[in-house]
């Protein structure tokens, strides 16, 4: 019940690694202490500028050498010590296509992990950002050369009389565009103008001069070079005390560069965005406000309502579920943290769909947001799947805890009956008796988690001793833990408000699993403690421990460690009901842990 079938395992690890190999994004698998190459995709390829069969199999420095001095110690610190590595905009020189590139990467190194746990090769995956870097770069470079100017000597200065003619010696337009004193005198200076933006430059030039309002403007001048360069012109009227003009001064400055380097940035976002319209995902871009700025052309096609009107998407989000995804995008704003929800969306049959959407916060060099950028993924075939798995489950533990009940009740008067008469029949029916009290246990959990999913599960709240539970659960969980000491320690704390069954089924469970997944530890750490008007408690093992990856998802109802799932049986449910029930008590619980060192639980409850 609890697994897929072989051949849709298949089938999904078949889509995976097409995924994988057409994803954007360069994705590369190593093995062994020599790096050779598994898997690379086709974005990692023509990157490398190599075909699978130049790299298949073969170690990567290999295949491109000059990679060596670079990566060399990255990969082995990654493959000894199991410690991922992350940088930004590393630069690199590739040889590629027959010369070599100075390319710039954000990329990622992880471990790669056998069955045994033990590292077997590295992932990489990497997105190229050349373009986007050196667009920066030449913006910079720009700038800086432009304030250097106007430090210097505002750009290139000249002056026109009130009429915004120019008249008299102009050495530094001379200078500039090769024209001589007669050909620049008056108007002169439009023939150099480009011819497509003379006349717009004389119109925008007149009105300024009989308005007597600064000029700004930009255009090309071909200079005395021959070449045409892009220019801002600022121009200022100086004025008699009457409130005549007397001249104007004005200033050519050079931005050619900085022109090309937006254009390019233009041209890189054009291509972004061109690569986002071949995702089947709805992708949208929020400046650091949360007024929308972008949306993927799928979206409109999906809602069939334009993006870019106020309100619009707030009518496509079930109503149901639009206040939980507000406030939670609102918090995202407020504190930069990553967006994700789950909503329906109304597509524009009218038809609701499950979708699941997350938002990432880009930062600046001041590490604060400038913009967002999102998508809505369509889950709503796996969602529904989920829903007929639940009710398939509430339904088959309905229908067996009838037969359960009475089978426990007849073993039990079996054990009576042959208690004196025969030892091994005794025996035999006290075993089945354990093992049916188990079944009913997994049974009871089921049926929470049933009742959760449906917002039923019940809870009678009361004060009671917290000490005396947490002693019964402690008891408890030792007759069985033969290899463990559960050790309680910190201050004593009595009453408290809540439901005692469901707090000491949380007790139950996380010791439960701290004797489980520490098989060869000896012992377990409680500690109760008051902090700032809250119980704290904590419950620490020393076993397996788990990967940090998997701290946030670990209370996921059905989500089960796959490291962990070979050797612990569990069907994900436990910390998925212990979530739930210290949530309605106010509470807050979570996790530390760290592979081979064991793991921390703590909740808090209020007092």
């Amino acid at each position: 019940m609890n697994t897929l079938p072989q051949n849709t395992i298949e089938i999904n690890e078949a889509k995976y690694l097409n995924l994988l190999l057409q994803v954007p994004v360069a994705i590369v698998t190593f093995q062994g202490p020599f790096f050779i190459i598994e898997i690379a995709n086709k974005t990692a390829l023509e990157i490398l500028g190599k075909s699978y069969g130049q790299v298949f199999n073969k170690p990567l420095f290999e295949v491109s050498p000059e990679l060596e001095d670079r990566l060399k110690g990255i990969l082995t610190d990654v493959y000894t010590t199991g410690e991922p590595f992350t940088d930004n905009e590393m630069q690199l020189q590739i040889r590629r296509n027959g010369k070599t590139d100075m390319a710039y990467f954000n990329s990622v190194y992880q471990p790669l992990r056998g069955v045994d746990n033990e590292i077997c090769g590295i992932i990489f995956t990497a997105t190229e950002v050349t373009e986007g870097v050196n667009a920066r770069k030449k913006i910079e470079e720009s700038e800086q050369r432009f304030a250097a100017a106007v430090a210097a000597v505002q750009g290139i200065l000249w002056t026109n009389n009130a009429n915004g003619e120019m008249k008299g010696e102009q050495a530094e337009w001379a200078a500039l565009t090769g024209q001589s004193y007669e050909e620049y005198q008056g108007y002169g200076w439009v023939k150099i103008v480009h011819p497509d933006d003379a006349q717009p430059t004389i119109d925008a030039w007149q009105i300024a001069v009989n308005e007597r309002k600064v000029f700004d403007f930009e255009h090309r001048l071909k200079m005395h070079n021959g070449q045409w360069g892009h220019f801002s012109i600022r121009a200022i009227p100086i004025l008699n005390s009457d409130g005549s003009i007397r001249e104007w001064v004005g200033v050519h400055t050079d931005i050619t560069q900085k022109w090309i380097a937006e254009e390019a940035l233009k041209e890189s976002e054009e291509k972004f965005r061109g690569l986002v319209e071949t995702l089947p995902h709805l992708v949208w871009i929020m400046d650091e406000k949360g007024e929308g700025v972008y949306a993927s052309k799928n979206w409109q096609e999906y809602s069939g309502l334009n993006p870019y009107e106020t309100g619009n998407w707030q009518l496509v989000v079930y109503p149901d579920d639009l206040a939980e995804m507000t406030n939670i995008w609102i918090t995202g704003l407020a504190t930069g943290k990553i967006y994700h929800a789950e909503a329906r969306l109304k597509n524009k049959h009218g038809e609701y769909r499950w979708h699941v959407v997350e938002g990432l916060p880009i930062l600046n060099a001041e590490q604060k947001i400038t913009k967002w950028i999102g998508s809505f993924t369509d889950i709503h075939d796996q969602k529904i799947k989920e829903q007929q798995k639940d009710e398939f489950i509430s339904i088959a533990s309905h229908e067996m805890k009838t037969p359960l009940t009475s089978a426990k009740g007849y073993l039990e008067l079996l054990m009576l009956i042959v208690s004196e008469e025969n030892q091994t029949a005794f025996l035999y029916a006290n075993k089945a008796n354990q093992a049916v009290e188990r079944l009913h246990s997994l049974i009871k959990e089921l049926l929470d988690a049933s009742k959760i999913q449906n917002g039923k599960l019940n809870y009678n709240i009361s004060a009671f001793d917290f000490n005396e539970m947490m002693g019964e659960a402690i008891e408890n969980i030792q007759v069985t833990a033969k290899n463990h000491r559960l050790q309680l320690t910190g201050n004593s704390v009595r009453k408290i408000k809540g439901d005692k069954d469901r707090l000491q089924q949380v007790l139950v469970n996380l010791l439960g699993n701290a004797v489980k997944y520490s098989p060869n530890g000896d012992k377990i750490l409680i500690n109760v403690d008051e902090q700032q008007g809250k119980l704290l408690v904590s419950i620490q093992d020393f076993g397996v421990g788990m990967l940090r990856q998997h701290l946030d998802k670990i209370f996921d109802r059905y989500y089960r460690v796959q490291e962990h799932a070979v050797y612990f049986q569990g069907l994900g449910i436990g910390l998925y009901i212990c979530s739930n029930i210290i949530q309605n008590h106010e509470g807050k619980i979570w996790v530390d842990s760290e592979p081979g060192k064991g793991s921390t639980f703590y909740f808090t409850l209020p007092l």
